[in-house]
């Protein structure tokens, strides 16, 4: 943990920049500090079939999530690049938008003999039935919208706006687990 914060630390002095993206010390910061801040807003992850197993004696436990995307947007949610580091005095360009999207993300955990006896393979269970495990928490979507203040610019505004759509959330647990 501190490792961690001491490589924190050391980016945001490189890039003259706390987290959020507002200006410590200058008002005019270096190219460096511009290119690493349009680098951090503008970053996209898309991963698809995740897929974590650990087998015990009896029992298995996992994590599955089918795809999972989180990208920057404009204020309508279509899919941008941003360059929020120029000095135009521009409303919308006071905020950074982001969007996560999380498709079937569930968590199991099976009791079962067969899974003692026969250790297959990542990829061999993963090819197995998605309907045979016994879930925890039941395969589900979830959306989320960020939207980030810059506090220098927009002192009116609360720094971040997290809004999230969630259309069902199952957890099952049975006597044994």
């Amino acid at each position: 943990e501190e490792d961690f914060r001491q490589q924190a630390n050391r980016l945001r002095d490189l890039a003259g920049h706390d987290l959020a993206g507002t200006p410590e010390t200058k008002q005019d910061s270096g190219f460096v500090a511009r290119l690493v801040r349009r680098i951090i807003e503008n970053l996209q992850i898309e991963i698809a079939g995740i897929y974590v197993s650990v087998r015990g004696s009896d029992l298995a436990a996992g994590l599955v999530v089918q795809s999972l995307s989180l990208v920057t947007t404009d204020k309508n949610g279509k899919r941008t690049f941003v360059d929020r580091t120029a000095s135009v005095e521009n409303k919308d360009n006071s905020f950074l938008f982001k969007a996560l999207q999380i498709n079937g993300l569930a968590i199991y955990l099976d009791e079962d003999d067969k899974s003692a006896l026969r250790l297959s393979s990542i990829r061999e269970d993963k090819e197995t039935d998605i309907e045979a495990h016994s879930y925890l928490l039941a395969p589900l979507s979830f959306d989320a919208k960020l939207r980030q203040a810059d506090s220098n610019k927009c002192i009116e505004y609360p720094k971040y706006t997290l809004a999230s759509e969630l259309s069902s959330l199952s957890l099952h647990l049975s006597r044994t687990q």
